[in-house]
C-alpha cells in the first residue's frame, strides 16, 4: 500500500510540475510575440486557462495529501485530545463522500461534452480533456483523503 501511495504522491508532483513548467512556458511565449514581435497569438491564452485548471485541481490532491485545506478548528481546538481526534475522522469521512461524490458527478460531465465531439476554440484539442481534469484530480483526491482517513482510523490520537 504505502508503494501505491509512493507512486500517486510522485504522479501528482510530476503532473504538478509539468503543467505548471507548461504553463510559465507559454505564458512567456505569448509575452514575447505580443510585445517583442508585435503579434499576439490566439491560442496560449486558451491553453494557459486549461493549464491553469488542471494546476489548481491537481493542487487540491496535494493539499489533501497533507490535510492543508483551509478550515476553521476553533470548535474542534477546545475539545479534548480523543474530541480532536473524534472530529478528524469525521471531517475525513466527509471528505472522502464528497470526493468521491465530485469524482462521478464531474466524469459523468465530462463523458456528455465527450459525446458532443466540442473542441477548443483555438487549437485542435478536444475540450474533454480539459474538462477529464476535474475527475481525475478529485479521484487522486479521494485517494488521499482514503489515505488520511486510513492513517488517523490505525494510529493512535495522541
Amino acid at each position: 500500500m504505502k508503494t501505491f501511495f509512493d507512486f500517486l504522491d510522485r504522479l501528482v508532483e510530476t503532473l504538478g510540475i509539468l503543467v505548471t513548467c507548461a504553463l510559465i512556458v507559454i505564458a512567456f511565449i505569448q509575452v514575447f510575440w505580443r510585445y517583442a514581435l508585435g503579434n499576439a497569438l490566439s491560442w496560449p491564452e486558451e491553453t494557459s486557462l486549461m493549464l491553469f485548471l488542471w494546476m489548481s485541481y491537481l493542487g487540491v490532491a496535494m493539499a489533501m495529501k497533507e490535510e492543508a485545506h483551509l478550515r476553521v478548528d476553533a470548535f474542534v481546538m477546545a475539545l479534548p485530545q480523543k474530541g480532536q481526534h473524534i472530529m478528524r475522522v469525521i471531517c475525513l469521512a466527509g471528505a472522502v463522500l464528497l470526493c468521491a461524490a465530485i469524482t462521478c458527478m464531474s466524469f459523468n460531465t465530462t463523458m456528455k461534452i465527450m459525446s458532443r465531439g466540442q473542441t477548443a476554440i483555438s487549437i485542435p484539442l478536444p475540450i474533454w480533456y480539459v474538462w477529464l481534469g476535474i475527475p481525475f484530480c478529485f479521484a487522486l483526491t479521494t485517494l488521499q483523503a482514503v489515505r488520511r482517513l486510513w492513517l488517523a482510523l490505525t494510529t493512535s490520537e495522541n
